[in-house]
């Protein structure tokens, strides 16, 4: 019979011991204690993890290995002795075979070279911090590659920017030579050689391409007078020899004298002669 109620009283697999202690409460921490959340510990480890990889990284901050130090005596580290000799028996081995593959495809063996020279540089500096690759050919291979498709790019956009450039050189030297030959005509209308009275008209004409009638009704004068006028100037120019070019300095200030006196008489000539127009007009759109 006690038998039996010691039986009941305790389930199978329980203890009585475990189970009070279960249900007591839990004891508080000391103030100096670590925290014991759940997955700190986990992050503890994580954390000595990356605090571990970034020493193994070195200076360089590179992924893998770093580069072994000098040794005190000035030979070079194992790592770096490995990797020149490396660099070396694939250059012996396999250096015409590299570049005539890289020129099949770049159809530029000079450019094939420098890429190549420079991934052969680039294993100097890589393979002793990461170590020989399993195929260092191809590794060779494909940074030569890369090198010269960074190359050809870099030659497109040079061609292209060349290109535009000589489109902006000769848009702005048309614009100069605009400009040049606007002043040669400009100067060619001050000739000495033709009359004061004429080279407002002859200005007007030639510079800014109005017509003899046009002329004529702002210096009240007959087409038919104008067109005379016009004429004697422009053989007076002819006789006068090629002067369509600027003048020298020494007549320089004279000629632009002239060229002042007569842009001012075609402009009071003009706005003498459009006033009354203007007037008009502005009274009508009063009414």
């Amino acid at each position: 019979m006690i038998f039996r109620l010691a039986h009941c009283s305790t389930s199978p697999g329980r203890d009585p011991g475990r189970s009070r202690e279960a249900r007591r409460p839990p004891r508080p921490a000391p103030p100096d204690a670590p925290s014991r959340r759940p997955g700190a510990r986990r992050r503890t480890q994580v954390a000595n993890g990356e605090r571990a990889s970034a020493g193994r990284r070195g200076a360089s901050g590179r992924g893998g290995p770093a580069r072994a130090p000098a040794r005190p005596d000035g030979r070079p580290a194992p790592a770096d002795r490995a990797a020149r000799e490396a660099a070396e028996a694939v250059a012996r081995r396999s250096y015409r075979r590299l570049l005539a593959r890289l020129a099949a495809r770049t159809d530029d063996v000079p450019g094939a070279e420098d890429a190549l020279a420079a991934a052969f540089a680039a294993a100097l500096v890589d393979w002793p911090a990461q170590g020989v690759p399993r195929s260092p050919e191809a590794w060779l291979f494909t940074v030569a590659r890369r090198g010269c498709i960074d190359a050809a790019r870099r030659r497109r956009h040079a061609e292209r920017a060349a290109g535009h450039l000589r489109l902006v050189a000769e848009e702005a030297e048309a614009a100069t030579a605009r400009v040049d030959e606007d002043a040669a005509l400009t100067f060619v209308c001050a000739h000495p050689a033709i009359p004061p009275s004429l080279r407002a008209p002859l200005l007007l004409q030639t510079v800014f391409g109005l017509d003899a009638a046009a002329i004529a009704s702002a210096f009240v004068v007959s087409p038919a007078g104008m067109s005379q006028r016009l004429v004697r100037a422009k053989r007076r120019v002819r006789e006068a020899g090629p002067c369509l070019e600027a003048p020298g300095r020494p007549e320089l200030e004279a000629r632009r004298r002239a060229v002042y006196e007569a842009v001012r008489a075609a402009c009071a000539r003009t706005r003498d002669r459009c006033a009354p127009r203007a007037a008009a007009a502005e009274g009508r759109a009063g009414r």
